[in-house]
């Protein structure tokens, strides 16, 4: 189903967003909770902007390099790199 944008509500709008996976994500805190939660946004087509104010973290993250154990590097680097592709989708993190 397609909203018309012009009569819709702002939840219409935003469930069509996600349903096509045009929705930004934007997490708070790359740790232990933030990362996964960013990663598996990412893995499910939406474009992730991750924030934290620990800046090396974020190069470190930026670097597709995890800082936490349970997301591996290899898992990581495609997402990370696909922020670069025509569609824009994967991470973006800023500190």
């Amino acid at each position: 189903m397609t909203v018309d944008l012009g009569a819709a509500t702002a939840a219409q709008i935003l469930a069509e967003k996600i349903r096509n996976r045009s929705a930004r994500v934007g997490i708070v805190g790359l740790g232990y909770v933030g990362l996964p939660l960013a990663v598996e946004f990412a893995k499910a087509g939406f474009t992730v902007t991750g924030i934290d104010i620990n800046e090396p973290k974020a190069r470190r993250v930026n670097a597709a390099d995890s800082s936490v154990g349970d997301i591996p590097s290899a898992v990581l680097g495609p997402l990370v790199g696909l922020r670069q592709s025509a569609r824009d989708r994967g991470f973006r993190f800023a500190a």
